[in-house]
């Protein structure tokens, strides 16, 4: 169950923030230092970004991109500011750590939703089978005791004995249906155990 898609809007939206970034970045003289301490933090947008869209992997392929990308800014201008480029260092370890670190916990986030959604749904189901169940054995019991009367008081061919037998198949019929709702909750019931077992496991 994804709770969450990525448009292509989406992503081209992401190329298209990161690419502007890195030609501001490539264009501008390295003597205003402003404006290339302004994008560099600005590469942290298309990190958020890709982790709003895909998550941890999005976060860790962005990041990476970007990280590939500023080194070679950084290399073609190695030796000019010298304190400027130690903190462009520092940014390249922020950018990985945000890829990574906010990815995990947006994964996490969107698993628990995942799960949460899947538990009420499933809440939901048993509860219904569980009622239909309850209101087909008062039924059953009328049709079963009427069948006998039918089947058992009158003779073979009489148009009461015939009925008695299509109430007895009818009856049978949904006694199957009622023994196959028991067995979808407890499929359910097992699966909902499957899935608290896996969310506790996960804080360990």
């Amino acid at each position: 169950v994804k709770l969450f898609r990525p448009s292509r809007r989406g992503w081209a939206g992401l190329i298209l923030l990161t690419g502007s970034i890195t030609g501001a970045h490539f264009t501008i003289s390295t003597h205003e230092m402003f404006w290339h301490d302004l994008l560099r933090r600005a590469y942290y947008l298309p990190i958020v970004w890709a982790v709003y869209l895909s998550g941890l992997r999005g976060g860790v392929i962005v990041s990476s991109v970007v990280v590939a990308i500023f080194a070679i800014h950084l290399l073609t201008g190695w030796g000019h500011h010298l304190r400027s480029q130690m903190d462009q260092i520092y940014d390249m370890a922020g950018f990985l750590a945000v890829g990574v670190g906010v990815g995990y916990v947006v994964d996490r986030s969107r698993k628990a939703a995942v799960i949460s959604a899947q538990r009420e749904w499933d809440g939901e189901l048993r509860r219904l089978i569980s009622a239909s169940v309850h209101d087909l054995k008062s039924p059953l019991a009328s049709i079963q005791e009427l069948c006998d009367t039918l089947l058992q008081g009158h003779k073979l061919g009489t148009w009461e004995h015939s009925i008695g037998v299509r109430l007895q198949k009818t009856a049978r019929r949904l006694t199957d249906v009622r023994h196959d709702l028991v067995g979808a909750s407890r499929i359910l019931l097992d699966r909902a155990l499957l899935t608290e077992t896996g969310a506790w496991m996960q804080h360990f």
